[in-house]
């Protein structure tokens, strides 16, 4: 199959008979270096030689770190209708008798140029370096199958391919991701342009759309940066991305990112990952969240489902119980922890959780009854106590929310945030109801021994 030079319509096996480039080819006017920058690039004006053999010369490759490279660039054009593409010092990547197609230097010679034989020929080994490319770019150009290899095969470790004008269900640019992941590169859509790169304007709309594909640590690091600024919306597009664009090519990474971070983290994360996916969620969860704890309480977030948590106590070497004394108190009845499942007495409740910044906030159900956990404000044995009312009038300002912090072999461990700062669950040490009664208190001395409270969902 032969192909045609968009410009002039020359077939690229259309060679003068002594083996000699086209003749519209050699009498084009020289590469526009008033507006783009000349690199003085050897091979620039001269076929491929590393593929004619009627030249007996040996190419050398670029030096050094190479900071643009535009595969099919013609160098910078912008149009009357203000298109602009290319860039003024880069070095572009074309067919050895291309000449610039579009713009006020049409029918010139492209400037930095770097020869390849023909469409699907793209070996550029003998011009440039593995590993030597700060940035490679190509902007709605056919992507073929060496086109891809040889992009990710100069990028260096720590540099960026950027794909402009494609859709995410283009064969050529999956093709691209498929190359990019052996190199370990994958698609960072949170990756913001700078300059030059975010002055090319293609669409007619006067905005471009790119994928950036960045190393595999680079978007990690970011993305547990992301984390700990708790910008979790940000992280969570990136996992969603490796789970879902491009045929998921990006999902054996997913592992690596969330082995990152702890279940504190993960919560949040995966949480702004399922709050406007529905439709993947579920097996978004099953594939990647191995606590089964964490999987039913985002399950239950994003369902609106209720959970019943049950306490287990490494001091107390017992299973402990949410249960409620059933007498009224500041408006509502009190509830506490007791190990004896026998004190129930009809008040065990169940929790809707929902999500809240890092944390997970729970509202209490007993029978058809609400409740918010709240605080008195009043110091009790060092801080503030808290308890469970039905009675909204009497908050004081001091309800919390749950902070997953660790994870145990039993189950999860839990602190609490409020205004009054970091909680604990903590115990009393007094018998009451058959057990001993828990409180939050700010004050660790409190603590009487009860170092923690491992929650497991049923």
């Amino acid at each position: 199959m032969q192909s045609i030079d968009m410009v002039s319509g020359v077939k690229f096996d259309d060679m003068l008979p002594n083996g000699l480039p086209p003749t519209n080819w050699m009498n084009a006017p020289r590469p526009n270096y008033e507006v783009n920058e000349d690199l003085k690039y050897a091979y620039a004006e001269t076929p491929d030689l590393h593929y004619n053999s009627s030249y007996e010369f040996e190419v050398q490759a670029l030096q050094g770190s190479i900071p643009i490279v535009d595969y099919y660039g013609e160098g910078y054009i912008k149009t009357d209708g203000n298109q602009i593409t290319g860039f003024k010092g880069a070095y572009n990547v074309n067919w050895q008798y291309q000449c610039v197609s579009n713009g006020p230097d049409r029918g010139k010679k492209i400037p930095n140029r770097i020869p390849v034989n023909a469409y699907n020929e793209e070996k550029t080994a003998a011009y440039i370096r593995n590993n030597s490319c700060d940035a490679v770019t190509i902007m709605n150009a056919p992507i073929t199958d060496n086109a891809a290899i040889d992009m990710t095969r100069i990028v260096n470790n720590i540099g960026k391919i950027i794909a402009y004008d494609y859709s995410k269900n283009d064969p050529q640019a999956e093709l691209l991701a498929k190359h990019a992941t052996k190199r370990k590169f994958i698609f960072d859509p949170t990756y913001a342009l700078t300059s030059p790169f975010n002055k090319i304007v293609i669409s007619s709309h006067g905005s471009t759309s790119y994928f950036a594909f960045r190393p595999v640590q680079v978007v990690r690091s970011e993305f547990v940066r992301n984390v700990v600024s708790l910008k979790f919306r940000a992280a969570a597009a990136v996992l969603q991305s490796m789970y879902a664009d491009f045929g998921g090519v990006a999902r054996p990474f997913i592992k690596s990112f969330l082995d990152e971070l702890g279940p504190a983290e993960i919560f949040p994360v995966v949480h702004s990952v399922g709050v406007n996916w529905a439709s993947n969620r579920a097996q978004f969860v099953a594939d990647h969240v191995s606590n089964s704890d964490l999987r039913k309480l985002l399950m239950a977030c994003w369902n609106g489902n209720t959970v019943r948590l049950s306490c287990w106590n490494s001091d107390l070497k017992s299973t402990v119980y949410l249960n409620g004394t059933g007498k009224l108190w500041s408006g509502g009845p009190s509830y506490h922890v007791t190990t004896d499942e026998g004190d129930r007495q009809g008040a065990h409740f169940d929790l809707s959780p929902t999500a809240e910044g890092a944390g997970i906030r729970f509202s209490l159900l007993v029978g058809k009854d609400k409740l918010y956990l709240n605080g008195k404000g009043e110091l009790w044995s060092g801080g503030p106590s808290y308890w469970a009312s039905t009675d909204l009038a009497s908050r004081s300002g001091a309800s919390f929310t749950f902070n997953v912090v660790s994870e145990t072999g039993a189950g999860l461990a839990f602190t609490l945030a409020t205004e009054f700062g970091l909680n604990y669950l903590n115990g009393m040490g007094q018998a009451w109801s058959g057990g001993p009664s828990y409180y939050v208190s700010t004050d660790l001395k409190s603590r009487r021994g009860i170092t923690q409270l491992v929650w497991n969902v049923a």
